[in-house]
């Protein structure tokens, strides 16, 4: 069973910086998700949402161009379309993810996780693909936080 210095529950935009950055300073570092990497920003929320604005802008200004001079007949929305491309952007975007976990040797497991009493991560698997043997493990380290008396000269 591998063993872990770091497990970061969730892979949304603060949860896989979080992880890229312990790993690139040498923590062994696993990431939880029960979806995709990049959370509900990067897949349901914020990301699929401006791609669809983005095309609605689009929309809405060359069905203005007539106030500027260029005439376009019949401008109409494939909302079909428009909803499929979102689900690329989101797709590149967790795949983008994937890619600097990879690089940056962060270990990623589909399931969900939970702290447990005594300073323990668990997992519950989401998918049958995810091998039990992956299960992380987590021995608390010695405290490393700076004493009462240099938190107030401390830089974080």
């Amino acid at each position: 069973m591998p063993e872990y210095d770091l497990i970061v529950v969730g892979a949304g935009p603060g949860g896989y910086v979080a992880a890229i950055r312990a790993a690139q300073l040498g923590l062994r570092t696993v990431v939880v998700e029960r979806d995709r990497p990049g959370g509900v920003c990067g897949n349901w929320g914020c990301i699929p949402s401006k791609a669809i604005l983005t095309d609605a802008a689009l929309f809405a200004e060359l069905k203005a161009g007539a106030a500027r001079g260029i005439v376009a007949d019949n401008i109409r929305a494939d909302f079909g379309r428009v909803i499929q491309r979102s689900r690329e952007v989101a797709d590149r975007q967790a795949k983008g993810v994937e890619f600097l976990f990879k690089k940056n040797n962060v270990s990623y497991v589909e399931g969900t996780g939970r702290l447990t009493r005594g300073g323990s991560s668990s997992r519950k698997t989401a998918s049958p693909s995810v091998s039990p043997h992956a299960t992380p493990s987590w021995r608390p380290a010695a405290p490393s936080a700076p004493s009462r008396a240099s938190r107030s000269t401390a830089r974080w």
